[in-house]
């Protein structure tokens, strides 16, 4: 967009709204560059910082869709002196938000605290809002801070309760809380939203938050519709990268949710390299995790492996529950791709790394108080018992797992007993107690010691 005729103020800020608008609409960001150098000239020649700070801070966006984070938190930090030195403090808070998101994005939750600080100092000084909230409530989604998540929640509730997006992911909130959610309304809500809205990237939010939650959250049916709609997007040749990245990252976990090799081979491609890579990005997943489960997908188990070992160290910072899902994610994806113990070296060496994982995440789990990890927890650590055990069948549906823990527990021992001696947590072992009892009809410990001496599970006087 060229102006002709004299470069005013106005045609400076004409010019930033252009940017904006052709960067949503363009499949690169060349002519919304172009068109804020021109009104970088403008403010520079005229001396308007208030048009500066607008122009740095849209440039600093832009290169954080690129991937280049440390020129966009040089343009930051620029812009926020600008908007400290002419007292305009909404930009200041909207460039705080925009450095909050960068440092969260790379997993440092310590860099990103003092930027949310001060939104909401600005928040309460001069009585505005800004979407502080949003990030607020991903980060606490991210780190396992169930408090926060419930208090959050309650204020997109109650703010946003027209914004099918905003209501999605107060539903994910609710369901990691463990609170009651109209879920599949929330749902139904967001499919048609993804197919009505008036605009490429309301469509584009739908259905790419629509499948990272179903992910999350297993709902395969919602994984496939916004897969469905997110293929079609990526159809147009002009899609703009904001709305092309988030579309290869939904069509991607759909190929995993359906088994489709080749089609996770070739959004893998897409989202691994280059300024569309989502490596070391966070929002409801870690992009790590996704690219971690989509290589997996595709065969690529050297690839997947690293970015799941990317995703557990990323998150070490301070994201533990998202830690806790790449673990469950990494070692289901091993499962997935090994078959059942023979006694070789590798296959030992890779259950060895299972057990690890999933003891580390049953720790976070016991942690944060996540009844959603721990349910995932007992299928995982149900899965690895079956695929290592003989094939020996128990009576009444007893896993090879739980019928050891029925031998010590007819032994006498305590379940922290029990669960020193197995190397597991004192949780899990509860959970089998608890699977033992009724799969037996037991009443108590001693009625369970009673069923195993009774079906040849121990040896008397053992």
């Amino acid at each position: 967009m060229e102006l002709a005729g004299p470069k005013s103020i106005d045609a400076g800020y004409l010019l930033v709204q252009y940017a904006e608008a052709i960067r949503f609409e363009s499949p690169d960001h060349s002519e919304a560059t172009d068109a804020l150098k021109q009104a970088l000239g403008i403010a520079t020649d005229t001396g308007a910082k208030h048009l500066e700070t607008q122009v740095v801070r849209s440039l600093a966006i832009i290169k954080e869709i690129e991937g280049d984070l440390v020129e966009a938190k040089e343009l930051s930090l620029r812009a926020l002196a600008l908007a400290r030195e002419t007292n305009q403090p909404f930009e200041e808070a909207s460039i705080h938000v925009f450095m909050a998101q960068m440092a969260n994005g790379v997993g440092d939750i310590a860099a990103a605290a003092p930027h949310m600080d001060a939104v909401l100092r600005l928040e309460s000084q001069y009585g505005f809002k800004t979407i502080v909230l949003w990030s607020q409530y991903l980060t606490a989604l991210q780190t396992g801070e169930l408090e926060s998540i419930a208090k959050f929640r309650m204020e997109i509730e109650r703010d946003h309760a027209d914004d099918s997006v905003f209501q999605l992911m107060a539903g994910i909130g609710a369901w990691h809380s463990g609170e009651f959610s109209d879920l599949d309304s929330r749902f139904q809500a967001a499919t048609e939203e993804m197919h009505t809205a008036p605009t490429p990237w309301q469509r584009s939010a739908n259905a790419g938050f629509m499948v990272t939650i179903a992910t999350v959250m297993n709902r395969p049916d919602d994984i496939k519709r916004g897969g469905e709609m997110a293929l079609s997007m990526l159809a147009d040749p002009d899609s703009a990268l904001e709305i092309e990245k988030p579309m290869r990252i939904a069509v991607g976990l759909a190929a995993v949710e359906s088994g489709d090799a080749q089609g996770a081979a070739e959004q893998y491609e897409y989202v691994s390299h280059g300024s569309m890579s989502i490596a070391g990005s966070s929002e409801i997943m870690w992009g790590d995790r996704i690219l971690g489960l989509i290589a997996n997908a595709a065969g690529l188990y050297a690839e997947s492996d690293a970015h799941f070992e990317e995703a557990m160290v990323a998150c070490a910072r301070g994201h533990h529950m998202e830690g806790a899902w790449s673990r469950l994610d990494y070692a289901a994806a091993l499962m997935d791709r090994s078959p059942s113990v023979t006694g070789s070296t590798e296959t030992i060496t890779v259950f060895k790394k299972v057990d690890q994982l999933l003891n580390e995440a049953q720790v976070t789990a016991d942690r944060i108080g996540s009844d959603r990890l721990r349910e995932q927890l007992v299928v995982l650590q149900q899965r690895a018992t079956a695929m290592t055990s003989p094939a020996t069948e128990f009576p009444d549906g007893l896993t090879a797992r739980e019928v050891e823990v029925l031998q010590h527990l007819a032994a006498g021992r305590s379940n922290q007993q029990i669960a020193d001696e197995l190397v597991i947590a004192h949780s899990t072992i509860a959970t089998h107690v608890a699977s033992i009892l009724g799969k037996t009809s037991s009443s108590n410990r001693t009625e369970a010691a009673a069923y195993a001496l009774r079906q040849g599970l121990i040896e008397v006087g053992k």
